[in-house]
């Protein structure tokens, strides 16, 4: 009922709602997208110094990869601390490049359709890399891509910047 309210009371409001679209075994699309995400996994890194340290915890964006309507980011997540990191969810978002500081920011958030490996666990003094499948949206020079990663339980967020410029860097798989 939740979702029903919220997309009456969106459009009522004249606000962007979009219900998520979760991936499921039974969807056609969801082995491709699948095969797709352990190819990006295993592409040789090509992105430096985009990413974000906080606790101990580094993520670090190694690549951008498309395919049909999708693009493919590939994050390495690094605990240099004693205790687990385990995400909760990530978040994509486009919004605006302000410089004046009064100026109200919009964002729209970009809905993750899919992440690879499922397991979500960075275990103390270990790396690993991330995949996550996000729809292609075309931004201006005035937008970014904002990617946000939620620990478990935890205070230790993570959120990174991606430039309209650095999008247009993506690669084919």
């Amino acid at each position: 009922h939740n979702q029903t309210a919220d997309e009456r009371i969106s459009k009522e409001l004249g606000i962007n709602f979009h219900h998520q679209k979760v991936l499921d075994e039974n969807d056609e699309s969801f082995t491709e997208i699948q095969d797709l995400s352990e190819q990006a996994l295993d592409k040789r890194k090509f992105i430096a110094n985009v990413g974000v340290y906080t606790m101990k915890v580094t993520a670090l964006l190694r690549g951008i990869y498309t395919k049909g309507d999708n693009l493919y980011y590939q994050v390495e997540l690094r605990n240099r601390s004693e205790i687990d990191y385990r995400i909760d969810f990530a978040k994509v978002f486009i919004s605006d490049i302000s410089e004046i500081r009064r100026v109200a920011v919009q964002e729209e958030e970009i809905p993750v359709k899919y992440h690879l490996p499922t397991d979500r666990n960075i275990p103390g003094n270990t790396d690993k890399m991330f995949v996550f499948v996000v729809p292609v949206r075309a931004i201006s020079a005035s937008k970014q891509v904002d990617f946000e990663l939620f620990e478990e339980k935890g205070a230790r967020h993570l959120r990174f910047t991606i430039s309209h410029k650095l999008l247009q860097r993506a690669r084919q798989l």
